[in-house]
């Protein structure tokens, strides 16, 4: 019998199983809609307490942000989840019927209206500080007034007169800056700041007084005397109002904490999860009994099915694990193993199918090797070329146009010309910008450090040149030996470290770079780091543009020569990338 046709008996058995279970179905369908119901009603108090809950926090936490920011929003959104915390009680009370419910609804409403209470008296406590606090405010903006301008004026010649005036000015910000930090978060320092500066302007005052000789000096004075007791009478009031503001809030919390946690987390909550909980067991208990029945009439079933199976998942085990071992062998590049099962049925011509297609995947990967080594030695000489060319000619051309630009505006500024100077002076600029770029270039499209100075030298020289060009803070650490990779391999080293660079010069807004290689016995390692505004590493996947193909490019690079390849970034931190190199591989490398 073929795998087909026992799989067609499996198909028959199990569906005469899933006849008989659907019979076991129905009963436990009958049974669970009576619990479910139950269920149902017990969630829907659940909800509803976990609503209330929620609504308590919610108006707590407005009534906070009134109290520390003051914004009329706060305190109507306080009320309106009052209100709404009313309403859902009110919703609440109808779906319970015992007399536990009734009387957690009785504590809540009593809690709903104290805390309704409190809230109000803290609100107007607010409101009467701000009003307060704004008539300190009025009041040292006057006293600012009256010592930055009249007073100032009269005596400017006068040191120790301005002393005392600026003294004055001082410990008046001081005052009103103490006052306000201090309503801000309460804390003993700003309350001694708020006396200490008190004390200070007075001291000033008094030290103003008694130079004081003219009519109007002593009208000031006296002015000055009824401001700062004014203000050290308000903000006395605003220092214990918030003391008592602080108290009052914590008493509101403690409220809104016993009736959310001792009422509806400790009682409702409790209650509603021990009534599901009997809800489930009578579930279980129905499940339990349609299991019985279900087991009951598939026993027979199951030992026919067994004898039927046992020996037919042995076979097939046996060649799907060939299989896999083949398809492991694939995913890592093994294309010269084949595919031997024992099956004479379906597995044989899937095996031999398998068998012929890694040989053809073979033959194309070798192809594929081959075109990519001399694709990269094409790309190599071709960008040899044209640096030499820009490097010759083009550089070449311009130094001599800036020597010529030179000597020209070095005449013309002698023959007494007042624009074209600055003319020509711009023109040069402009040409010493385009030598720049087109040696920058010639650099990018050869390594040529590399080429003149070596792998580890050459990576110092080209760090540098790239840290001073873009005023970066560049930190190197290069712990390695010349000779120990081969040409192609240093060469793909360079390329990626000069890619990273460019990528970190042209997207990641930096002022710090940092370049490690290293290696120990069997690795070589490469770091590179900036501190640049990052990205989403979300955005390499699936990209269809060309931001990314520098990416791309050093992965590539990196599995060309035997290594793996990672990048790490996250946004406003920077962007990581990391190399690992085998000192020993037997893969193909290309640049």
């Amino acid at each position: 019998m073929s795998i087909r046709s026992r799989l067609y008996f499996l198909i028959f058995l199990f569906g005469l199983v899933l006849l008989i279970n659907l019979g076991a179905l129905g009963f436990l369908v009958v049974t669970a809609s009576r619990v479910l119901n139950t269920a149902d009603a017990v969630l829907e108090q659940q909800s509803s307490a976990v609503r209330m809950q929620a609504q308590l926090r919610d108006a707590e936490a407005a009534l906070y942000r009134y109290e520390i920011e003051g914004e009329t929003g706060f305190a109507t959104h306080f009320r309106d989840q009052l209100n709404l915390f009313e309403d859902e009680l009110n919703t609440y009370e109808q779906l319970v019927s015992s007399s536990e419910g009734d009387v957690w609804v009785s504590e809540l409403r009593a809690a709903n209206q104290n805390a309704e209470e409190f809230g109000e008296d803290l609100v107007e406590q607010r409101n009467l500080q701000q009003v307060d606090l704004r008539s300190v405010e009025i009041i040292m903006a006057d006293i600012s007034s009256l010592l930055i301008g009249p007073m100032r004026e009269i005596k400017t010649d006068d040191l120790a007169y301005q002393e005392i005036i600026s003294g004055m000015a001082i410990s008046g910000r001081d005052v009103l800056i103490a006052l306000i930090s201090y309503l801000d978060s309460p804390r003993e320092i700003d309350r001694v700041r708020f006396v200490d500066g008190v004390s200070t302007f007075r001291t000033y005052l008094n030290q103003y007084e008694k130079q004081a000789t003219t009519a109007i000096e002593v009208t000031w004075v006296s002015e000055l005397n009824q401001a700062i007791d004014d203000v050290e009478l308000l903000g006395s009031q605003l220092v214990s109002g918030r003391v008592q503001q602080k108290a009052d809030y914590a008493n509101f919390a403690l409220l809104l904490y016993q009736a959310g946690q001792g009422v509806i987390v400790d009682e409702i909550q409790p209650q509603a999860s021990n009534n599901i909980a009997q809800a489930q067991s009578d579930l279980n208990r129905a499940v339990r009994n349609t299991l019985i029945i279900s087991l009951i009439t598939g026993i027979l079933t199951l030992a026919i099915f067994l004898s039927v199976t046992f020996p037919l998942l042995q076979r097939m085990n046996t060649s799907v694990m060939a299989l896999l071992r083949g398809a492991d062998s694939v995913a890592a590049g093994d294309f010269s193993s084949s595919v031997e099962v024992p099956d004479q049925f379906e597995f044989n011509r899937l095996a031999t199918a398998f068998n012929k297609m890694t040989g053809e995947l073979a033959t194309r990967e070798n192809r594929l090797k081959m075109l990519i080594q001399k694709l990269a030695l094409v790309q190599e000489e071709e960008r040899r070329l044209v640096g030499l060319d820009l490097h010759d000619g083009l550089t070449q051309m311009l130094l001599s146009a800036n020597m010529h630009l030179n000597a020209f505006a070095s005449k013309y500024k002698n023959g007494g010309a007042e624009t074209a100077p600055a003319q020509l002076e711009r023109g040069r600029n402009r040409l010493q910008e385009a030598i720049n770029e087109a040696r920058w270039v010639v650099s990018e499209l050869r390594p040529t450090e590399l080429e003149d100075y070596g792998l580890v030298d050459g990576i110092h020289h080209y760090v540098a040149k790239v840290a001073e060009a873009r005023n970066w803070e560049a930190e190197l650490a290069v712990d390695l030996e010349d000779g120990q990779l081969t040409p192609e391999a240093e060469t793909a080293i360079f390329r990626i470290i000069q890619e990273a660079l460019s990528n970190a010069r042209k997207y990641a807004e930096t002022e710090r770079i940092f370049v490690k290689l290293d290696s120990d016995e069997q690795n070589i390692y490469l770091v590179v780091k900036d501190w640049g505004k990052g990205f989403e590493l979300s955005s390499l996947n699936g990209s269809s543009g060309n931001d990314h193909l520098g990416v791309v490019g050093m992965e590539e690079r990196a599995k060309l020569i035997g290594g793996e390849f990672e990048i790490s970034s996250e946004v406003g931190k920077g962007t990581q990338i990391e190399v690992n190199v085998p000192l020993e591989s037997d893969e193909p490398i290309s640049t």
